[in-house]
């Protein structure tokens, strides 16, 4: 299965560049043994969205701040102001 994901998949053709820039025939003992390789992977994986339960890249959040919170009522009373 991962074979194809990474060599064959036509759906993500876009998306290999990452791949062959390591490797022209996308051997994964060679992808795999380099930082380079396990960077371009890592790219691949997350522009192509393969490694996703809908096969969608993920779209990037912006990471919540503390500051940003609201700040809770002063008191847990429940019989209002």
């Amino acid at each position: 299965m991962w074979e194809h994901i990474l060599c064959d998949c036509k759906h993500h053709n876009k998306h290999h560049i990452h791949l062959l820039r390591i490797s022209q025939d996308i051997f994964l003992p060679t992808i795999l043994s380099t930082v380079e390789g396990i960077k371009a992977l890592t790219t691949y994986l997350e522009q192509s969205g393969t490694s996703t339960i809908l096969g969608h890249p993920v779209s990037k959040h912006e990471t919540p701040q503390f500051d940003d919170e609201l700040n809770p009522p002063e008191s847990d009373d429940e019989t209002g102001p």
